[in-house]
């Protein structure tokens, strides 16, 4: 079905008892953006030497989300979060960043199964293991910000097999999923709760990249519920399957732009 209001999807989610969020890549800023930031910039040639190009790039991404550079994405956030934070709710975010707990979203309550960048991992997943970042991102913090030279980065390396370390997301060559597989069980413990339960399930700005993570997980999830809304917005990619027309709305439309502007009449 076509929206016609958005206050169609704030009235569904007030009269639901539970909320499933799905965030998808139209949520997380794009490399051009995090490129074109001075911070990014002047990062990048302080450590154009650095060999890791992993370690490098990543750091300044993770540098430029903490950051929360974009206001367009901070009120969205702001704004699901008003809307949905009193309610029983689990979000899944396709993305690394972790926007959705600077905007006051729970960590218990939220998963990122493409990766965490609070953490290290061997690029080939020697161990299963991983690393807390904090040390190496610390160093890059004080390269940039001119407390010591560049010379003085000592690059990690596995502790294991003295192979490259990089961050713990879906780039490296083999992804250690031990990231997030214990918030995975506790959103499949969330899924148990919302059978008969009046249930809004918000996919918000996702591809179909992976869409057995989101897409297709949260039409099933909408189809055996009968007390489910589901509503799917995105620029480009809102179509429906045929047997689900009537129990998502669709709308084509940033998702971004459509959730900052949710309570501007």
């Amino acid at each position: 079905m076509n929206m016609q209001s958005m206050y169609s999807l704030i009235d569904a989610v007030n009269e639901a008892e539970i909320i499933l969020i799905g965030i998808g890549e139209e949520w997380t800023p794009s490399y051009e953006d995090i490129l074109s930031d001075k911070s990014v910039l002047t990062g990048l040639e302080k450590l154009s030497a650095l060999d890791n190009q992993n370690i490098l790039m990543s750091s300044l991404q993770k540098m430029y989300y903490e950051s929360f550079h974009s206001e367009q994405l901070k009120k969205a956030y702001h704004n699901l979060f008003q809307l949905c934070g009193s309610k029983d709710y689990f979000l899944i975010s396709l993305n690394v960043d972790r926007y959705p707990e600077l905007a006051g979203f729970e960590n218990e309550r939220c998963v990122y199964p493409c990766g965490n960048m609070d953490y290290l991992q061997c690029d080939m997943n020697c161990h299963n293991e991983l690393l807390l970042v904090q040390s190496t991102y610390q160093t890059i913090q004080n390269i940039i910000k001119g407390k010591i030279e560049s010379s003085e980065f000592q690059e990690e390396k596995c502790p294991y097999c003295g192979g490259k370390l990089v961050y713990n997301t879906m780039e490296a060559m083999k992804y250690c999923e031990g990231g997030y597989l214990e918030q995975w069980e506790a959103y499949m413990k969330f899924l148990q709760k919302t059978i008969n339960r009046k249930l809004c399930i918000l996919e918000l700005g996702v591809s179909m990249r992976f869409p057995g993570v989101i897409r297709n997980a949260f039409e099933k999830t909408a189809y055996y519920n009968q007390k489910a809304k589901m509503f799917r917005i995105h620029q480009t990619l809102a179509d429906v399957p045929q047997n689900m027309e009537q129990k998502v709305y669709a709308k084509y439309e940033n998702s971004v732009a459509y959730i900052a502007n949710l309570f501007v009449s």
